[in-house]
């Protein structure tokens, strides 16, 4: 085939076989989205088995299960039975303790938790692995995946390697509580258990969402190096660990672990994010081949870490990492910053040399890198401005932590800005030619390799690569005879690029969480970078066609956002959420049904009926105080909890209350909230508390304690010597009251209750303000 112009049919052909190169391509980087099959039940006893766990699971995602439940005590007593019957000998840690974890503002977690932990003994042990999930759940949830699908992993790897030959290392099966409250039971492990002293490496399963593959993060190189090669259908990137350094958005229980001490790694799923910490994260929709991929990543970990000298395990270290091809690559993140330079000196070298063939004018580069920063602002002030118009009209069906119609809309936007930019593309095409183009978009992303290689080095593979290969393909392009082998080799150039970013933007899509709208507009500016990197091919596709093309793809993503509109409303399947709860406040006697909704719904307006006023409450350490909605209830005689001063000391430097918390009623949690004074030092019943401030700006601090148990709690609390604190206590109890001569209908199936951290619908809250006495 001849690439030289003219020939008509040789251009269609070529458009053609670019294009399904491409989108073969492409098909095959999101094939790693796609977890493998399920093992059935019938398999080898050495094999692992979602059918099998999903037998588990039954018995332990029937119902939500917080801390403190009574669900939660038969989960337990079940993992308890089958550890039995496997032959080890589970121990209950029962203890209470508070999270240090404060890399997140307040309010700080603490409880009474039960860990279960089990112990597989090794032939010859050089060390200790730990596998871990936890075993409570959220209050509005059953928690099918989030983390059932870990625990039941966990018992049918327990099964297999008794089924197997010995490992030549200890193995210690944790199942923690406490999890959904902030870390609480792996914190009570870590501080109190003795066998945590004796770990080497920890293996972590905590999945939130309902599909998907699972991905893998590891902490540092020697977690990632050693098994490398023992898993299979990997999935896995250093952006995750980046992200997470530059900004935190959650939190798991391998927080707690140092990783300057042991190897450290987790896996986990959360596509499909709109049914997390839902009703509807049950067994009706939990991914049976999501929990394969954990269970093979799993099994495969244990063995190699299982088999390994655990004494040889070196200093900390990280190493960029990436799935290309089904396999995974990495390197030290030491190259990044080199390697970046070595690109900026390639890329002004062929700068020079464009420019001295006459291949590139001053006048055609600044038009090149024109083109994608006009695209780039272009599709990204479009979607963030639709989306705001949908939000504002109703038309995005909002979950707990995702939009049931979130993934139409992204790859409406995605299909969109591909049409802007095929567009666009085509008039600045008629004023530049097809190498200054590419040139100003492989500008960008220099830009972006050096930024991300400097400040985020776990992310400068996704740029660094692509451009490398785009330099290549731009030398490829100055030879001064087109032919079919230089059309080939500039194809293959292409592939890093359209595999890491279709990758990367099919992941995006597909774990679109909390409000999709920045996600979204990260989307379309992935995808614009891509075509940048692809405008060597992107100029053989759009020269048939020509600005015709850009209307029917354009009328794709159109369609697209009709559909996803059309799908906005709520139904059984897409249930909305909402939120009730009684509240007596004990300072000024009053009672009242508070939501954190909008605005009520035909169920809460059996509740918020007449006078419903906005309100901002203050009892869950909230900094400004928690929106609500809020009309009067029904006065209750309710017993306020009570907070007794044991003991008031001072010092030149600090001031110390030595304080009593309890609650009549047997809460199932108690909120406490300082305010007006900076807390220097904190403990509940004498282990300490994070002290960080929740808002120092406004001297705000607090906690949350899940099953007090029923003597109370101590709280010795250290502050400023001229504060004055005022100190708010609320009780909070499960089910809303029973009321004389008020009927509570049930909500029906397209309502959900919506979870608030760690809980709020459904309960009843009672608030007491206790103000310290002045110092003597």
């Amino acid at each position: 085939m001849s690439n030289q112009p003219g020939s008509q049919s040789n251009t269609v052909a070529a458009a053609a076989l670019t294009f399904l190169f491409l989108a073969i391509v492409a098909g095959m980087a999101l094939s790693s989205l796609v977890p493998p099959a399920v093992t059935p039940a019938t398999a080898p006893q050495e094999e692992f088995s979602a059918a099998r766990a999903f037998e588990h699971l039954k018995a332990i995602a029937r119902d939500p299960h917080p801390t403190g439940s009574a669900a939660n005590a038969r989960v337990r007593d079940y993992l308890i039975q089958q550890l039995e019957q496997q032959g080890l000998d589970p121990q209950v840690q029962r203890t209470s303790i508070a999270s240090l974890v404060d890399i997140f503002s307040g309010p700080y977690a603490a409880g009474t938790i039960e860990n279960i932990a089990a112990r597989l003994k090794g032939t010859a042990s050089t060390g200790v692995v730990l596998l871990m999930a936890h075993y409570d759940s959220v209050g509005a949830a059953p928690g099918a995946t989030d983390d059932g699908s870990g625990v039941v992993t966990l018992l049918e790897i327990i099964r297999a390697l008794k089924s197997s030959p010995p490992l030549r290392n200890d193995v210690i099966f944790l199942f923690t509580d406490g999890e959904e409250l902030g870390e609480v039971g792996s914190q009570g492990f870590v501080s109190e258990h003795p066998w945590a002293k004796e770990i080497s490496a920890v293996w972590n399963l905590d999945s939130g969402g309902s599909c998907g593959a699972a991905d893998i993060d590891f902490v540092n190189a020697w977690a990632f190096r050693s098994l490398q090669k023992a898993i299979r259908h990997p999935l896995a990137s250093s952006i995750g660990g980046e992200l997470k350094k530059l900004a935190p958005l959650g939190g798991d229980d391998t927080l707690v672990f140092d990783p300057a001490k042991m190897a450290i790694a987790q896996a986990s799923y959360s596509g499909c994010p709109y049914r997390y910490h839902t009703v509807r994260d049950n067994l009706d929709n939990i991914a049976l081949r999501s929990v394969q991929h954990l269970g093979l990543y799993t099994l495969a970990v244990v063995r190699e870490w299982g088999n390994s000298n655990l004494r040889e395990i070196p200093p900390l270290s990280e190493n960029i990492y990436f799935v290309f091809a089904g396999r995974i690559i990495s390197y030290p993140v030491s190259i990044a910053r080199p390697a970046s330079l070595v690109l900026i000196v390639v890329y002004a070298l062929l700068v020079l040399f464009a420019f001295k063939r006459s291949r590139l004018t001053v006048r055609s580069l600044g038009l090149g890198i024109l083109l994608w920063l006009i695209l780039g602002f272009l599709c990204a002030g479009l979607t963030a401005s639709i989306w705001w118009i949908l939000k504002a009209r109703h038309l995005v069906n909002f979950s707990y932590s995702s939009a049931y119609n979130a993934e139409t809309y992204a790859v409406a936007f995605v299909v969109v800005s591909v049409a802007l930019g095929s567009g666009l593309y085509l008039l600045f095409r008629r004023a530049a030619n097809g190498d200054s183009l590419a040139i100003g978009g492989l500008f960008w992303c220099l830009i972006l390799t050096a930024f991300s290689s400097w400040f985020a080095p776990g992310t400068s593979f996704l740029f660094s690569w692509p451009l490398g290969f785009g330099l290549l393909s731009l030398a490829i392009s100055f030879r001064n005879h087109p032919s079919n082998l230089i059309w080939i080799l500039r194809l293959l150039c292409a592939v890093p690029a359209v595999s890491l970013f279709t990758l990367l933007i099919g992941y995006t899509i597909l774990h679109l969480a909390g409000d999709p709208g920045p996600s979204l507009v990260v989307a379309v500016v992935l995808s614009v970078i891509c075509l940048a990197f692809l405008a060597p091919q992107f100029d053989a596709i759009t020269a048939v066609g020509g600005l015709r093309a850009s209307p029917i793809i354009a009328l794709v993503g159109v369609g697209f956002l009709a559909f996803a509109i059309f799908r906005s409303g709520y139904d059984s399947q897409h249930p909305r959420p909402d939120t009730i709860a009684y509240w007596l406040n004990g300072d000024t006697g009053n009672a009242s049904w508070i939501s954190l909704d909008e605005s009520p719904d035909s169920w809460t307006s059996q509740f918020l009926a007449g006078g419903i006023v906005s309100d901002t409450v203050g009892i869950f350490v909230s900094p400004g105080g928690d929106k609500v909605l809020k009309s009067d209830a029904p006065l209750l005689p309710l017993t306020p909890p009570q907070v007794v001063l044991l003991s008031d000391s001072s010092t030149a430097s600090a001031r110390t209350l030595h304080l009593r918390l309890t609650s009549a009623r047997h809460s199932a949690t108690l909120w406490l909230s300082v305010e007006g004074a900076t807390v220097l030092e904190a403990a509940i019943d004498g282990k300490k508390v994070p002290s960080k401030m929740v808002e120092p700006h406004d001297k705000l601090w607090g906690f949350y304690y899940a099953a007090p148990p029923l003597q109370g709690i101590e709280l010795t609390i250290s502050f400023n010597p001229f504060d004055k604190p005022r100190i708010i206590l609320t009780d909070q109890t499960s089910g809303l009251p029973e009321i004389p001569g008020f009927r509570t209908v049930p909500r029906t199936q397209e309502f959900m209750p919506l979870n608030y951290f760690p809980a709020f619908d459904s309960t009843t809250l009672v608030s007491k303000t206790f103000t310290a006495p002045q110092p003597n």
